[in-house]
């Protein structure tokens, strides 16, 4: 039986129509891929996100097209005489032909991932995509393929079904998929997919094909030859089963927790150099240039002192409740990360004592401190803020970024200025 059903379904993904958008379809998802930022290649669980955000676009699309080979094929379920086939068989055909769509959809979000992983392995560390980020853009694709597929089986209009198919879904995704907790969105190695919450997400996508596959079913029971009322209860399960696959996905953040969840810590990728910086084992490819970052922060003026290490964030208690501040690495720009490190310093060299007297006072100590902050994390990038980065705290990132590279002396002087603000500042009683 499992032979012939291979065969089946062999046959039907090559006479699929789906066959002349195979191209346009890969072109979806790798320009997805790679039009944006490229911070992600050659670390893992940055790779495994990024290769999964096309479903985005990819799951309206596989939608649209669904719809359109739903609508273009109709139900069948006749056989080689004209007679409508029996039950096993019709769900048998169903399921083939509902399969073969998925296929295609399924198959290129694979060769993205093939291609990020591709990009990403020789700068990488050991290892590979992490299967648990890409399985939300799987239950995406299914859900949208499924919803697309029933959609198209009930109007059997090619052309308006496939449209609002795909810009319904595109609507739903866009202001819902953060939201429901859909699909992972950033891909910290601090952070792994909860097994519980994408569980939840992928058996809303398996009910949503059951659905998709029930409703062609009863579509075929309407023949002459059929039996209405078997097709009108297999119509109305299909219905619930749709309603508790949505039920399932507005539920899941609330019973199941969120989509993401603190990993355990690792042993860290450590430098050899003084102050020591320690990182998770997949951000290896920051670690020479963090490394030069820290030597910086440690050739300060006399009145700043440097830890004997930095650690990145989740390293220490494996996420929440670290009791020392780490830094982050936020979408491949390294300033993050220096803000994490010069809070360590500024922290250390200059710690906040007491409260202060009056409102005033206390905005002038408030500045003073981000303007030191900002300094040392120019310091520790060698110059000015990268112009990638927007907002921040109310400080002239521009001037600070050329006082770095200016004299120590100037430098020294400015500092103490701030300095002298901050502990000359009179305490509250």
């Amino acid at each position: 039986m499992a032979k012939i059903v291979r065969g089946e379904l062999a046959a039907e993904v090559r006479r699929s129509p789906l066959r002349l958008l195979i191209i346009p379809l890969l072109a979806i998802d790798l320009f997805f891929l790679f039009e944006g930022p490229r911070y992600w290649i050659g670390v893992w669980p940055q790779a495994s996100v990024a290769a999964q955000l096309p479903a985005l676009y990819l799951g309206p699309a596989m939608a649209g097209v669904a719809a359109w080979v739903a609508a273009k094929r109709g139900p069948g379920g006749m056989g080689e005489d004209g007679q409508l086939l029996p039950v096993p068989s019709r769900w048998r055909s169903a399921t083939v032909s509902f399969t073969s769509t998925v296929v295609y959809g399924l198959s290129v979000y694979a060769v993205g991932a093939v291609a990020a992983a591709v990009v990403s392995v020789p700068e990488a560390s050991l290892g590979f995509l992490w299967m648990g980020s890409l399985l939300p853009g799987v239950a995406v694709i299914l859900i949208c393929t499924a919803l697309g597929h029933a959609v198209g089986m009930v109007t059997r209009s090619i052309l308006l079904a496939s449209l609002a198919c795909a810009v319904a879904s595109m609507v739903v995704l866009r202001y819902l998929a953060n939201g429901l907790e859909l699909l992972v969105f950033y891909g910290d190695p601090s952070r792994e997919v909860a097994p519980i919450a994408v569980s939840f997400r992928l058996a809303s996508a398996l009910l949503a094909c059951g659905a998709a596959v029930a409703v062609t079913v009863s579509l075929m029971g309407w023949h002459p030859d059929g039996h209405r009322l078997q097709a009108a209860c297999t119509g109305a399960g299909s219905v619930i089963l749709l309603l508790v696959a949505l039920g399932l996905l507005y539920v899941a953040p609330r019973v199941s927790g969120p989509l993401v969840m603190a990993r355990e810590a690792s042993i860290p990728l450590c430098s050899n150099a003084v102050p020591k910086v320690c990182v998770w084992p997949e951000n290896r490819k920051y670690l020479s240039e963090l490394s030069a970052m820290a030597t910086r922060l440690r050739n300060l003026p006399s009145m700043m002192s440097a830890p004997p290490a930095f650690f990145e964030h989740g390293l220490r208690n494996g996420g929440a409740g670290e009791t020392e501040q780490g830094f982050e690495i936020i979408e491949g720009y390294l300033w993050s990360a220096a803000d994490g490190m010069a809070q360590r310093v500024l922290d250390l060299s200059i710690p906040a004592v007491c409260e202060l007297k009056t409102p005033a006072d206390e905005a002038k100590v408030v500045q003073a401190r981000r303007e030191v902050l900002t300094w040392l994390k120019s310091h520790a990038v060698n110059g000015r803020r990268p112009a990638g980065i927007r907002g921040g705290a109310p400080v002239d990132y521009e001037e600070i970024g050329r006082l770095v590279l200016e004299s120590q002396h100037i430098q020294q002087t400015w500092v103490q200025e701030r300095i002298k603000i901050i502990k000359d500042s009179p305490c509250a009683a």
